[in-house]
């Protein structure tokens, strides 16, 4: 009787490290678990490092507003695919520490933003505005985000010589094919 509630205990422990391993080999979409359950575990970077600081607020923030259809396929593309991006760290922590996390995290993100099919580029502005306003001001003028901000206003306006001035300014160049 003792070996058989034995093998029962055993049995729910092997499974339950199954069911966690599996979400973090493969984050479920609309939920921010990711952030908590396997990249904090991992890493254990506490409440202001990127997993609870930054990926986990903002994943909820987003999950929180309200966005016309085409922003809500824009906010679960970009949850899904920015904890999908971190999936390896979690696998392979060695050599990766809290700063480097971040640091590939922010790398990670003008990825997801400009998805084909879910681009933050195609977003109607009041979607636009949503994001914004859902961002802190601290974290809107980090040095990480502005680069990745740049990164993402290259990709959308990629291709349209009227908004070249504009990447010139953010790279801090004398502006070319400025109009008459």
């Amino acid at each position: 009787m003792i070996m058989q509630q034995q093998l029962a205990l055993m049995l729910i422990l092997v499974s339950t490290i199954a069911m966690v391993d599996c979400s973090c080999s493969n984050p479920a979409n609309g939920t921010c678990d990711f952030y908590v359950n396997c990249l904090e575990t991992a890493f254990q970077c506490g409440p202001s490092g990127y997993p609870l600081g930054y990926g986990y607020y903002y994943c909820q923030k987003f999950e929180t507003q309200k966005f016309t259809p085409q922003g809500e396929v824009w906010v679960k593309t970009t949850a899904s695919c920015l904890q999908q991006k971190l999936v390896p760290l979690v696998q392979d922590d060695a050599g990766w520490n809290c700063s480097s996390l971040t640091d590939y995290a922010f790398d990670t993100h003008p990825v997801c933003y400009t998805t084909p099919g879910a681009s933050v580029c195609n977003l109607p502005i009041s979607d636009v505005l949503k994001v914004l306003r859902v961002l802190k001001l601290k974290d809107i003028f980090d040095k990480r985000a502005l680069k990745q901000m740049e990164r993402v206003m290259e990709k959308c306006v990629m291709g349209r010589p009227d908004f070249q001035i504009l990447i010139d300014f953010l790279n801090n160049q004398q502006p070319t094919n400025v109009p008459n």
